[in-house]
């Protein structure tokens, strides 16, 4: 008797998804300008060691539009360990990298290397920009908030260490 068999193999599919990590800020506050829409809380920025993290800055105005950086001087980006609030201290901090000056879009680049030595895996952040001699603060929503939190993924790439699963030491058992 023969016995004939059809395998139907599927392949397994993985989607991967390309998105910018981005964070909205205000940094004008123009009492002139009615605001439409509030922005409750800031969206969580997730970062990931093993990899250089490249962050999305959109600078708007209250009413959500995007605000012209042409005069602005730059902006600054801070990570802020504050897990002894009263001794809270910056670890990394960097300028903030115009891409579009009229549309308000900003870059921050996290090199691997910061990312990797980041000992937490929970801080904030905060950005501000300068006007002469003085210091303003970047809000990140409209309840006049200045920080928001950032968490550091430390299992979505980790470091090679050499170890490989090999077939060396394996024994034929013969058809089954």
């Amino acid at each position: 008797m023969d016995l004939e068999f059809k395998l139907n193999i599927k392949m397994q599919q993985i989607n991967s998804y390309i998105y910018d990590n981005t964070i909205l800020v205000q940094i004008a506050t123009d009492p002139d300008i009615e605001q439409r829409n509030r922005v409750v809380y800031t969206r969580t920025i997730n970062v990931y060691q093993g990899v250089d993290n490249l962050i999305k800055v959109k600078v708007q105005n209250q009413d959500q539009k995007p605000y012209n950086l042409t005069n602005v001087t730059p902006l600054v980006f801070s990570i802020i360990d504050d897990y002894v609030t009263s001794n809270a201290n910056v670890i990394f901090q960097t300028n903030v990298t115009v891409s579009n000056a009229t549309t308000g879009t900003c870059t921050v680049l996290i090199p691997r290397d910061q990312v990797n030595a980041f000992e937490r895996d929970q801080y904030i952040y905060s950005i501000y920009y300068t006007s002469g001699n003085l210091q303003f603060p970047a809000y990140v929503d409209d309840n006049w908030g200045a920080q928001g939190q950032m968490f550091v993924v430390s299992t979505a790439y980790p470091v090679f260490t050499g170890n490989v699963i090999t077939t060396d030491n394996v024994e034929d058992l013969g058809t089954l």
